[in-house]
């Protein structure tokens, strides 16, 4: 289930001037509880320049308890924060500009994909 909330609807025009200007930026964080329920979940938002107007999402991340893991939710995290990039884009009908995407985990970066680790 994908959750999408409005960081503040009434100026959604800063958002779209923020990402022709490529001042934008989207932030995901992935969480995984290996302890016992093997739940993930992971959140990413999209922001103008300010912080103050945007778009905010949270998700479960889909999948058999036996594949979950860190990297698999984080991945999940950044593949969200690209679908808001692309929603924002085919909302505003916009094909210019620049997003800065944030996560904290920098190995996910370097890691490559491949369908056994995510």
């Amino acid at each position: 289930m994908v959750r999408l909330f409005l960081v503040d609807h009434r100026n959604l025009v800063h958002l779209k001037a923020s990402i022709t200007n490529g001042t934008a930026v989207a932030v995901s964080d992935g969480s995984h509880d290996a302890s016992n329920s093997n739940q993930a979940s992971a959140a990413y938002t999209l922001l103008d320049s300010t912080g103050h107007h945007g778009l905010e999402c949270s998700m479960d991340v889909p999948g058999d308890a036996s594949c979950q893991n860190s990297y698999r939710v984080e991945v999940t995290g950044i593949l969200g924060a690209l679908f808001l990039i692309q929603l924002s884009s085919y909302i505003f009908d916009n094909s210019h500009g620049n997003v800065a995407i944030y996560c904290d985990g920098k190995v996910y970066w370097n890691k490559p994909l491949n369908s056994q680790a995510i």
